[in-house]
C-alpha cells in the first residue's frame, strides 16, 4: 500500500517539476525520508505529513492526474515508460553493456510471456516487482 502511495507521491512531484530537496524542505521532512517514502521503504505517514504532502501536491483530486495543457487524463504507464526510456539512454552513455542487458531482458521476458501456453503462472504480477 505505501508502495503504490509513494508511487503517486514521485509521480505526481516530478511530473509538477518539484524536485525531491525542494518538496522535502517544503513539508519540512529530510530528503531521505521523502525518498524513502516514495520508494515504499516507509511502513507509516504521520497525519500532518500527508496534509502537508496534500497541500502541495494536491494528491487526491483527479486534477493531479489530468495533463493540463491537453485535459487528457495521466497515463502513469507512458509516464513510467517515457522515464524509462530516458534513464536507459542516460546509461547508455555510461554503460552501454548494461543498458543493452536491460533492454535485451526486458525483451526476452516479452517473448517468454507472449509464448507461454498457459498464463496462470503470471495472474497476480504483483508478486513479481
Amino acid at each position: 500500500m505505501f508502495q503504490e502511495f509513494g508511487q503517486k507521491v514521485r509521480t505526481v512531484r516530478t511530473k509538477k517539476g518539484i524536485g525531491l530537496n525542494q518538496l522535502a524542505y517544503k513539508i519540512g521532512v529530510s530528503p531521505g525520508h521523502l525518498s524513502n517514502l516514495e520508494t515504499g521503504k516507509t511502513e507509516n505517514i504521520k497525519l500532518s505529513l500527508l496534509h502537508k504532502l496534500q497541500d502541495e501536491l494536491n494528491l487526491f483530486s483527479s486534477d493531479a492526474f489530468t495533463d493540463k495543457n491537453t485535459d487528457k487524463e495521466f497515463d502513469e504507464f507512458d509516464y513510467r515508460l517515457e522515464r524509462l526510456n530516458q534513464q536507459l539512454r542516460e546509461l547508455r552513455d555510461i554503460q552501454p553493456d548494461i543498458a543493452d542487458y536491460f533492454v535485451s531482458t526486458v525483451e526476452h521476458g516479452i517473448d517468454v510471456f507472449k509464448h507461454q501456453e498457459s498464463h496462470s503462472i503470471f495472474q497476480d504480477v504483483r508478486d513479481y516487482h
